[in-house]
């Protein structure tokens, strides 16, 4: 399994990271986790996805990770912290980010009204679940489920279009 999956994490975490130490690090991290859950594996039928899974997972994390420690060591030096942003991403970054954006407001114009609307509440107004039921006088459970639906179809439609998953997540992170 680490022989056959290496090379496809490997190349994809040396984009994010940009480091060989970090991927490795990573990479460890993957296939500790896979190693952890080595009971489940019988009952998988897709062991590529379920990997893929742990590996949006832990590149998620690191991402977290990195954004605090940054934010910690600005104010810390009395900078005034900023969020990453895509005109601090390399160019390469800046344009593939560019074109996963106008793929994803496609993604989004293609989802019903109630989908799309509360899609955008919660992505675009920063809205919470119960702050979007209270806003459209619909159940808390309604708000979450029709996000939860909302999210599966942008999922698929960027598949359908060759965004793996995977790539989807983390690529909405790194803007550094």
């Amino acid at each position: 399994m680490f022989i056959q999956y290496t090379p496809q994490l490997n190349a994809f975490l040396t984009k994010l990271t940009n480091g060989e130490a970090e991927t490795n690090e990573l990479i460890q991290e993957i296939f500790i986790r896979i190693w952890l859950s080595r009971h489940l594996l019988d009952g998988i039928e897709q062991p590529s996805s379920w990997i893929n899974g742990i590996a949006a997972n832990v590149s998620f994390a690191w991402i977290k990770n990195r954004i605090r420690r940054r934010m910690l060591i600005d104010r810390v030096s009395g900078k005034q912290t900023q969020e990453p942003s895509i005109q601090a991403a390399s160019p390469d970054k800046q344009i593939y980010l560019h074109d996963l954006q106008k793929l994803v407001a496609r993604a989004v114009n293609h989802l019903s009204p109630q989908r799309r609307k509360i899609y955008q509440l919660s992505r675009e107004q920063n809205m919470t679940i119960p702050e979007i039921a209270d806003h459209l006088q619909i159940s808390a459970s309604t708000v979450k489920n029709t996000l939860v639906t909302a999210l599966r179809e942008i999922r698929e439609y960027l598949n359908s279009a060759g965004y793996e998953l995977l790539l989807f997540m983390v690529a909405c992170m790194i803007t550094f």
